[in-house]
């Protein structure tokens, strides 16, 4: 990782966690499909994850 990318990541994670929620969940949109496919091949990865989903929604009030 960049050193820029490092330096941006440390201020990135000060944040509120539903802050740092909210920009992961758009930086993982924004990435082509395939990408991280390799992580979320995983069937456990995938429960885990929409379980997580689902949980940010409803504390969001979506």
């Amino acid at each position: 990782m960049s050193e820029t990318a490092t330096r941006l990541l440390e201020q990135l994670l000060s944040l509120p966690d539903a802050e740092r929620a909210e920009i992961a969940d758009r930086l993982w949109a924004s990435l082509p499909d395939g990408v991280g496919a390799s992580v979320t091949d995983y069937p456990a990865f995938r429960t885990e994850m929409a379980a997580e989903l689902e949980r940010r929604r409803t504390a969001r009030g979506h």
